[in-house]
């Protein structure tokens, strides 16, 4: 199969050889969040945990938000074919959603003091991060055509949360009480289509990453 390259010098060509346990650790993470998904969704919608209730369409997105941001780069990290700097860049920024996993579970169940702009900064940081990542490897090539591949749809994925959170503050926690997610209802009929559009379009990119993007070697 011919390869091209785009202006940064990555070889944009042809699938990027993985060990097969990566592949079945990706594929396996994916199953793991859409079962806990699913257990989630009941739990959220019945009042059992704080922050209100979610829509369908919110809990599949954050499915692909916690796959993209924590399977997908631990999963790299410890493929034995990513070459060492590659797997640094994966851990660095696994370590990065790492550390606000952590701060913003206890801030949201524990001590009840979460806010959604601490969201955002972080996300803003995350942005930065993956820029800063993406000029450090521009250089790699092959090697790092998989990282090319991905850390860009990750940095979307952060602007587009940016833009839900927003609405959030606007439109759903208007009466001070804590409001996580948005909840099902006709009134947040246009931002939950935007959800559904924005899961399809993740959910059919995953599909080509696995299938395609990607093969067992």
């Amino acid at each position: 199969m011919n390869s091209v390259s785009d202006p940064l010098g990555i070889d944009t060509g042809g699938p990027v050889a993985v060990t097969r346990a990566t592949l079945h650790r990706l594929w396996g993470g994916l199953l793991i969040l859409l079962l806990a998904a699913a257990g989630f969704y009941s739990l959220q919608n019945t009042g059992v945990l704080p922050g209100g209730d979610v829509a369908g369409a919110k809990v599949l997105w954050l499915l692909f938000a916690l796959y993209y941001w924590f399977i997908v780069p631990l999963v790299l990290a410890l493929d034995a074919r990513v070459s060492v700097t590659l797997r640094r860049a994966w851990r660095i920024f696994f370590i990065n959603m790492a550390l606000r996993a952590v701060i913003e579970l206890w801030m949201m169940y524990v001590s009840l003091n979460w806010h959604p702009y601490y969201g955002i900064a972080h996300d803003v940081f995350s942005i930065v991060l993956i820029t800063v990542l993406l000029l450090a490897h521009a250089r790699e090539g092959r090697a790092a055509r998989l990282l090319f591949y991905i850390l860009p749809v990750m940095g979307l994925m952060f602007m587009v949360e940016i833009g839900f959170v927003f609405y959030l503050l606007e439109r759903v926690a208007t009466h001070g009480e804590a409001v996580y997610y948005v909840p099902a209802g006709e009134e947040h009929r246009s931002v939950l289509t935007v959800t559904w559009g924005m899961v399809i379009v993740l959910a059919l990119y995953t599909l080509w990453l696995l299938r395609r993007g990607i093969h067992a070697s």
